[in-house]
């Protein structure tokens, strides 16, 4: 469970429940993003990254990859003249696997809340 098991780089309890809570939330906010489809290959890619950090159990590798997936949503000036390419929502296998890594993070909150070792 990710909160239950120490990580590699010996994050503390809060340090594990504050990276599982920000990436809840980016990855929550994923699915309000619209993208180009260039754009969701990457964010795919860096989600991929995220899931990596949890599965692994490193807050430390969590709390990088969360800042990165975070920066594909970031709003974004084009200069570039011509036709811009449209704008997505994001692919349905991508929002699949977003509300798989929420869902687990979730449980793992669930389950600390259960056992008596939530911190808030």
């Amino acid at each position: 469970m990710w909160l239950v098991a120490t990580d590699s780089a010996g994050a503390r309890g809060g340090d594990r429940l504050a990276a599982r809570d920000e990436a809840t939330a980016v990855l929550g906010e994923v699915l309000s993003w619209r993208l180009t489809e260039p754009e969701w290959e990457q964010v795919a890619s860096a989600v991929a990254e995220v899931a990596a950090a949890i599965e692994a159990l490193n807050a430390d590798e969590l709390w990088r990859t969360t800042e990165e997936l975070q920066l594909h949503g970031a709003l974004r000036v084009t200069t570039r003249l011509g036709a811009k390419p449209p704008k997505l929502p994001a692919p349905k296998a991508l929002r699949e696997r977003v509300a798989e890594l929420v869902e687990s993070l979730a449980r793992s909150a669930d389950g600390e809340c259960a056992g008596g070792r939530h911190d808030g």
